[in-house]
């Protein structure tokens, strides 16, 4: 009733199935992006570290050894935006690790053998076999500290710090002394 020819409506028509169309891609897309065994292991770290998804995507997961005490886990490591898990379930034994990216505070990468995380707690040694995890571990340990550092809310200047002197503390800037 609202259009005046038969052109208006037609083209209404094509207008309204295009918009449909593309929608139904875009919901394709994203369904065929995602591999089977990518959506097993979101689900499996969920259920594993109960990680929320929303908040903390899986980036990458790989196949690891876990170098911990006197046997090594063979297990996966899951990379997410803010943590990095690794389960292993070897001869009766659970293995599981998870830490914050904000926590670890050297990554060391000894070619052909693994990486180590340092963190405040501890040090975790991992057997990757692909030098394209360890770049991936390197790039979310920088980009989760520079999103504290650049957060406003989560960053503040403890005053106590600045005022306190001390005589055997080599000269640092207030950020560097901070963020140590």
């Amino acid at each position: 009733d609202r259009f005046e020819n038969a052109e208006e409506v037609t083209e209404f028509v094509t207008g309204k199935i295009a918009s449909i169309v593309a929608s139904n891609a875009t919901v394709e897309t994203t369904e065929v992006t995602e591999s089977s065994a990518y959506k097993t292991a979101r689900t499996k770290l969920q259920r594993l570290f109960s990680i929320c998804s929303e908040s903390d995507k899986l980036v990458s997961y790989y196949s690891a050894t876990c170098w911990q005490g006197r046997l090594p886990a063979q297990g996966w490591i899951y990379l997410t935006v803010n943590h990095l898990a690794f389960y292993s379930f070897l001869l009766g034994v659970e293995t599981k690790v998870l830490l914050r990216w904000t926590d670890v505070t050297n990554i060391d990468r000894q070619p052909g053998q693994g990486v180590t995380l340092t963190t405040r707690e501890g040090s975790w040694f991992f057997s990757l076999y692909n030098k394209e995890g360890y770049d991936l571990i390197n790039q979310l340990a920088n980009l989760a500290m520079r999103k504290l550092i650049s957060d406003s809310e989560s960053y503040q200047q403890d005053l106590h710090l600045l005022l306190k002197k001390s005589k055997n503390v080599p000269k640092k800037s207030f950020l560097k002394r901070d963020l140590d």
